[in-house]
């Protein structure tokens, strides 16, 4: 006997409700994924190319990064760990 005032839901669509509880938890896996993903494989020294168009795709996901920085990596221990010397964050410990 269902105790609760909702109705049995179908299987299929317990797991799509679970799902959505999830959504969050894999959001931000998600966005981890990519930020660490870019970090890899961005080309630190963009600004530095004669080619316009890889100096504004340069500039684009280094404005993506440090906008996904705070709230992915914190502590910008991944960031420091892909990033060229004269790119890392100065990180002081409290």
């Amino acid at each position: 006997m269902n105790t609760t005032n909702h109705p049995q839901l179908h299987p299929v669509f317990e797991r799509i409700v679970a799902a959505f509880a999830h959504a969050p938890v894999q959001a931000a896996q998600i966005n981890r994924r990519t930020y660490e993903s870019f970090l890899k494989m961005h080309h630190w020294d963009y600004a530095l190319s004669n080619d316009p168009d890889e100096r504004a795709a340069g500039a684009s996901v280094y404005a993506m990064l440090h906008a996904l920085q705070p709230q992915v990596d914190p502590l910008a221990e991944m960031w420091n760990f892909y990033a060229p010397k004269r790119y890392q964050f100065e990180i002081t410990k409290q």
